[in-house]
């Protein structure tokens, strides 16, 4: 492994997302993954470099009230996203965020091993749909913060 490669393992450990963005357009509703790291504008140089090795596109974002302008790495592609999950496996990740992992895993392996076809309109037929839903509604669990 490389230092660059350690180096954005524990980045996304610590500022890193994943979710599971809807869309629907006419009668078609898509899943698509989404892995995302949000920072200042002025760390562009840490964005740019993680869209060189994984790709990805960048958004600025301009200030609002208080907050200062920021900058966003996002990846949606289920190749892309794949080689970050492969690349995260290789050690050991705070147990929530491996937790994440883990069924954005299982989410994108429904993606990669469906061919895509047009059932009523969508791509995937309505079993895939709703376990692909079920995973996105996983990730958002995974995702609150509970006081116990």
């Amino acid at each position: 492994m490389s230092d660059e490669e350690r180096e954005f393992i524990g980045f996304f450990a610590g500022e890193g997302c994943m979710y599971i963005h809807t869309t629907k357009t006419g009668n078609r509703i898509t899943y698509e993954p989404v892995f995302k790291i949000n920072l200042r504008k002025d760390d562009f140089a840490v964005l740019k470099r993680i869209q060189e090795l994984f790709g990805g596109s960048i958004y600025y974002e301009p200030k609002r009230g208080t907050r200062n302008d920021t900058a966003s790495w996002i990846l949606r592609s289920v190749k892309g996203c794949l080689k970050i999950i492969t690349l995260l496996e290789k050690t050991k990740l705070p147990f929530q965020k491996n937790k994440q992992l883990s069924t954005m895993k299982e989410f994108l392996l429904t993606k990669q091993n469906k061919k895509r076809e047009n059932f009523n309109g969508n791509w995937y037929s309505e079993e895939v749909l709703n376990k692909q839903k079920e995973y996105q509604q996983s990730l958002r669990t995974l995702k609150q913060y509970s006081i116990s």
